[in-house]
C-alpha cells in the first residue's frame, strides 16, 4: 500500500550543505505524512477489529521527478510487513478518509494502545490507555477527583455509554458474575468515581499502602480495563464512522469506487 504526496523540490542552498553526506533525507512534509498514515491505521483497526500498527520510522521512500513537481512515495507497510487480510472497499475509505481529513484522531490512538494492552493482558497498562481516551474527549483539561468526576458526569455521551455497557449482555459473559453485581449495584456518578479512583491508585503507588497494588499481578485489574474497554470502543467506533462516513469522504469514495470496479483501473491517492 502506497500513498504519493506532492513534495518541494530541495533548495540549491540545501542540496550544497549536503553533497557530502553519505544518507541524507529531503522531507518537507514528513509531519503532514505521519498525521496521515496514524489515520490510515486507525481506520484499519476498525475495520479489521485488529490493532494495526504502521510504524512511520519503518517507511521506505521513494522520490522521482516526473518532469514537473517532484514527488514521494511512501510504503506504509515498512520492509518485512505481512499483508494484512481488508476488503478493498474498506481499504480504500481508510486511506481516504486519512487523505481528506489530514489529521488523526489521538482519541483512537489511546484505543488502539489500550486494545492491544488488553490483548496481551497488560491490563494495567490497557487501563490507563482507556482513562487517557476518556480524559482526552470529556475531561476538558480538568485534575482532581472531584473535579473529573464532574466533568464527566456533565458528559451525555459518556452517561449514556456507560449506562448502556453495564447492561449489555456481552459485558455480562466477559466478566465475573461479581464484578457485574457490582457495578450494576451501582449509580453511574459511583462508576465514574470508581474508575477515577482506580487511576489515582494506579498514578501513585505507595510502600506504605496496605492495599498497595504490584506491576505484575495485572488480573487484578482485568474487569476494570474490560469495563474501560467496553466503554470507550462504542464511542471510539462512532466517532471514527462519523468522520469515514461524512459527505466529504463519500464523495471520492465513490468515484474510487468507480474507477476499481468499472474501469478496473489502479487507485492513485495524491495529497497537495
Amino acid at each position: 500500500m502506497s500513498v504519493t504526496f506532492e513534495s518541494l523540490a530541495p533548495t540549491e542552498q540545501e542540496r550544497a550543505s549536503n553533497a557530502n553526506r553519505s544518507f541524507w533525507v529531503h522531507e518537507p512534509r514528513r509531519t503532514e505524512i505521519e498525521e496521515i498514515v496514524l489515520q490510515i491505521a486507525s481506520g484499519i483497526s476498525f475495520f479489521t477489529c485488529e490493532v494495526i500498527e504502521l510504524p512511520f520510522e519503518l517507511r521506505r521512500i521513494e522520490f522521482f521527478e516526473n518532469g514537473h513537481e517532484p514527488s514521494i512515495v511512501i510504503d506504509l507497510g515498512g520492509p518485512g510487513e505481512e499483508p494484512r487480510k481488508i476488503a478493498q472497499p474498506q481499504l480504500i475509505r481508510s486511506v481516504l478518509t486519512a487523505c481528506v481529513n489530514r489529521e488523526h484522531d489521538p482519541s483512537l490512538t489511546f484505543y488502539q494502545r489500550g486494545a492491544a494492552d488488553a490483548r496481551a493482558h497488560r491490563y494495567i497498562e490497557a487501563f490507563y490507555n482507556f482513562f487517557f481516551f476518556l480524559e482526552y474527549i470529556f475531561g476538558n483539561g480538568k485534575s482532581g477527583r472531584k473535579a473529573t468526576v464532574a466533568e464527566f458526569l456533565s458528559q451525555k455521551l459518556l452517561v449514556d455509554t456507560v449506562e448502556k455497557v453495564v447492561k449489555e449482555k456481552a459485558f455480562a459473559e466477559i466478566t465475573s458474575r461479581q464484578f457485574v453485581v457490582k457495578v450494576c449495584g451501582m449509580s453511574t456518578e459511583d462508576i465514574l468515581m470508581y474508575i477515577v479512583d482506580t487511576r489515582g491508585t494506579l498514578h501513585h503507588p505507595n510502600k506504605n499502602r496496605s492495599t498497595n497494588w504490584h506491576p505484575e499481578r495485572q488480573r487484578e485489574f482485568d474487569e476494570i480495563a474490560t469495563l474501560l474497554q467496553f466503554v470507550c470502543l462504542e464511542i471510539a467506533t462512532a466517532r471514527f464512522l462519523q468522520s469515514a462516513l461524512s459527505p466529504s469522504v463519500e464523495k471520492v469514495f465513490r468515484n474510487a469506487q468507480h474507477c476499481v470496479m468499472n474501469r478496473k483501473q489502479v487507485i492513485r491517492v495524491v495529497t497537495r
